[in-house]
Protein backbone atom coordinates (compact mmCIF):
# COMPACT_ATOMS: atom_id res chain seq x y z
CA UNK A 1 0.00 0.00 0.00
CA UNK A 2 1.57 3.60 -1.36
CA UNK A 3 1.01 6.42 0.90
CA UNK A 4 0.81 10.13 -0.10
CA UNK A 5 4.01 12.29 1.03
CA UNK A 6 1.84 14.20 2.96
CA UNK A 7 0.72 11.76 4.81
CA UNK A 8 4.13 10.01 5.79
CA UNK A 9 5.55 12.98 7.15
CA UNK A 10 2.99 14.94 8.76
CA UNK A 11 4.24 14.22 11.73
CA UNK A 12 7.85 15.87 11.24
CA UNK A 13 6.07 18.82 9.34
CA UNK A 14 4.35 19.23 12.89
CA UNK A 15 7.59 18.93 15.14
CA UNK A 16 9.63 21.15 12.55
CA UNK A 17 7.70 24.27 13.26
CA UNK A 18 8.75 24.50 17.26
CA UNK A 19 11.74 23.16 16.51
CA UNK A 20 12.54 26.45 14.08
CA UNK A 21 10.56 28.65 16.33
CA UNK A 22 13.13 27.88 18.91
CA UNK A 23 16.19 28.19 16.90
CA UNK A 24 15.12 31.86 16.09
CA UNK A 25 14.42 32.31 19.54
CA UNK A 26 16.83 31.41 21.30
CA UNK A 27 19.08 32.89 18.55
CA UNK A 28 16.97 36.51 18.48
CA UNK A 29 20.28 38.54 20.26
CA UNK A 30 22.39 36.68 17.90
CA UNK A 31 20.91 37.69 14.82
CA UNK A 32 20.06 41.71 16.29
CA UNK A 33 23.80 42.05 16.83
CA UNK A 34 24.51 40.47 13.61
CA UNK A 35 21.88 42.58 11.42
CA UNK A 36 21.71 45.39 14.03
CA UNK A 37 24.09 46.33 16.24
CA UNK A 38 27.26 45.77 14.20
CA UNK A 39 25.95 48.27 11.58
CA UNK A 40 27.75 51.60 11.87
CA UNK A 41 24.43 54.19 12.82
CA UNK A 42 25.51 56.63 15.53
CA UNK A 43 28.06 58.76 14.21
CA UNK A 44 30.06 60.56 16.83
CA UNK A 45 30.40 64.41 16.69
CA UNK A 46 33.25 66.42 14.99
CA UNK A 47 34.41 69.13 16.72
CA UNK A 48 34.95 73.17 15.29
CA UNK A 49 38.55 71.87 14.58
CA UNK A 50 37.43 69.37 12.32
CA UNK A 51 38.68 66.33 15.29
CA UNK A 52 36.39 63.42 15.95
CA UNK A 53 36.83 61.61 18.93
CA UNK A 54 35.62 58.28 19.58
CA UNK A 55 36.53 56.39 23.03
CA UNK A 56 40.58 56.56 22.82
CA UNK A 57 40.71 57.23 19.16
CA UNK A 58 40.82 60.73 17.77
CA UNK A 59 40.72 61.52 13.71
CA UNK A 60 41.81 64.40 11.36
CA UNK A 61 41.29 64.91 7.81
CA UNK A 62 44.01 66.44 6.11
CA UNK A 63 42.58 66.06 2.45
CA UNK A 64 41.05 64.63 0.28
CA UNK A 65 41.76 65.28 -3.02
CA UNK A 66 42.11 64.12 -6.55
CA UNK A 67 44.97 62.14 -8.02
CA UNK A 68 46.54 63.85 -11.00
CA UNK A 69 49.74 63.60 -11.00
CA UNK A 70 50.51 60.88 -13.84
CA UNK A 71 53.68 59.35 -12.03
CA UNK A 72 51.98 58.49 -8.37
CA UNK A 73 48.69 56.95 -10.69
CA UNK A 74 51.48 55.14 -12.51
CA UNK A 75 52.75 53.74 -8.95
CA UNK A 76 49.61 52.89 -7.81
CA UNK A 77 49.22 50.25 -10.81
CA UNK A 78 50.10 46.71 -10.56
CA UNK A 79 53.42 46.39 -12.20
CA UNK A 80 52.43 46.01 -16.52
CA UNK A 81 48.86 47.06 -15.97
CA UNK A 82 46.67 49.12 -18.40
CA UNK A 83 45.90 52.63 -17.61
CA UNK A 84 42.58 53.61 -15.75
CA UNK A 85 39.23 54.50 -18.09
CA UNK A 86 38.69 57.67 -18.21
CA UNK A 87 35.78 57.29 -16.78
CA UNK A 88 36.69 56.25 -13.41
CA UNK A 89 39.00 58.76 -10.61
CA UNK A 90 41.67 58.35 -8.19
CA UNK A 91 40.82 59.74 -4.95
CA UNK A 92 43.56 60.21 -1.86
CA UNK A 93 42.32 60.48 1.44
CA UNK A 94 44.86 61.41 4.05
CA UNK A 95 43.83 61.13 7.79
CA UNK A 96 45.76 62.42 10.48
CA UNK A 97 45.16 59.53 13.49
CA UNK A 98 45.83 60.06 17.23
CA UNK A 99 45.25 56.73 19.59
CA UNK A 100 46.84 54.62 22.76
CA UNK A 101 49.95 53.08 22.22
CA UNK A 102 49.63 49.16 21.60
CA UNK A 103 45.98 49.46 20.07
CA UNK A 104 44.37 47.83 17.22
CA UNK A 105 43.75 51.14 15.76
CA UNK A 106 44.23 50.14 12.53
CA UNK A 107 41.55 47.86 11.88
CA UNK A 108 39.68 50.43 10.45
CA UNK A 109 37.22 50.52 7.73
CA UNK A 110 36.88 53.57 5.32
CA UNK A 111 34.13 54.48 2.70
CA UNK A 112 33.56 57.51 0.50
CA UNK A 113 29.83 57.97 0.25
CA UNK A 114 28.37 60.19 -2.59
CA UNK A 115 25.00 62.20 -3.01
CA UNK A 116 23.09 59.30 -3.89
CA UNK A 117 23.91 57.12 -1.29
CA UNK A 118 26.72 54.56 -2.80
CA UNK A 119 29.09 54.03 -1.16
CA UNK A 120 32.71 53.22 -2.11
CA UNK A 121 35.27 51.17 -0.42
CA UNK A 122 38.79 51.88 -0.19
CA UNK A 123 41.72 50.23 -1.95
CA UNK A 124 40.45 48.45 -4.87
CA UNK A 125 42.28 45.79 -6.58
CA UNK A 126 42.80 48.35 -9.72
CA UNK A 127 45.41 50.33 -7.25
CA UNK A 128 47.65 47.51 -5.90
CA UNK A 129 50.70 48.81 -6.82
CA UNK A 130 53.60 49.72 -5.04
CA UNK A 131 52.33 53.04 -4.48
CA UNK A 132 49.45 51.98 -3.10
CA UNK A 133 50.19 51.85 1.37
CA UNK A 134 47.38 49.98 2.08
CA UNK A 135 46.03 47.31 -0.21
CA UNK A 136 44.38 44.77 0.37
CA UNK A 137 44.25 45.37 4.35
CA UNK A 138 41.80 47.76 6.33
CA UNK A 139 42.76 51.26 6.37
CA UNK A 140 43.71 53.22 9.46
CA UNK A 141 47.79 52.12 9.58
CA UNK A 142 50.28 54.24 9.65
CA UNK A 143 51.89 55.51 6.50
CA UNK A 144 55.53 55.17 8.29
CA UNK A 145 55.61 52.39 11.01
CA UNK A 146 58.11 54.37 12.87
CA UNK A 147 55.14 57.44 13.41
CA UNK A 148 54.63 57.86 16.37
CA UNK A 149 50.85 58.89 17.38
CA UNK A 150 49.28 61.29 16.13
CA UNK A 151 50.12 59.58 12.63
CA UNK A 152 49.22 59.90 9.22
CA UNK A 153 47.60 57.23 7.38
CA UNK A 154 46.80 57.57 3.40
CA UNK A 155 44.07 55.44 1.20
CA UNK A 156 42.94 55.56 -1.81
CA UNK A 157 39.42 55.15 -3.58
CA UNK A 158 38.50 54.58 -7.36
CA UNK A 159 34.97 56.57 -8.09
CA UNK A 160 33.42 57.15 -11.17
CA UNK A 161 34.73 60.59 -13.09
CA UNK A 162 31.78 62.01 -12.17
CA UNK A 163 31.32 61.37 -8.66
CA UNK A 164 32.17 63.72 -5.86
CA UNK A 165 32.33 61.86 -2.47
CA UNK A 166 30.13 63.71 0.25
CA UNK A 167 31.27 61.89 3.26
CA UNK A 168 33.96 60.27 4.71
CA UNK A 169 32.60 57.14 7.03
CA UNK A 170 35.35 55.47 9.19
CA UNK A 171 34.03 52.14 11.70
CA UNK A 172 36.08 50.23 13.97
CA UNK A 173 34.44 46.75 14.66
CA UNK A 174 35.42 47.07 18.09
CA UNK A 175 33.47 50.34 18.52
CA UNK A 176 29.91 49.75 16.43
CA UNK A 177 27.28 51.15 16.22
CA UNK A 178 29.32 54.27 16.82
CA UNK A 179 31.34 55.48 13.63
CA UNK A 180 33.00 58.89 12.79
CA UNK A 181 31.66 60.80 10.05
CA UNK A 182 33.18 63.64 8.11
CA UNK A 183 31.30 65.77 5.86
CA UNK A 184 32.73 66.59 2.42
CA UNK A 185 32.60 70.40 1.71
Amino acid sequence: MKRGWWRRNVWGLVLLLPLLAGLFGLNGHLIYVQNYAMLPNEPVPVDATGKAILDDYAVRVIELAVVENQQELKRLRPFDAPGLPASVKVWRLILSVEAPAGSFVGQCAIRLNDAAGRSYAMGPSELSGEGSLHSGKDGCYPDDKEQPSPFTATTFFLLPAETRPSAIVIAWESRLPRFVRFPVP
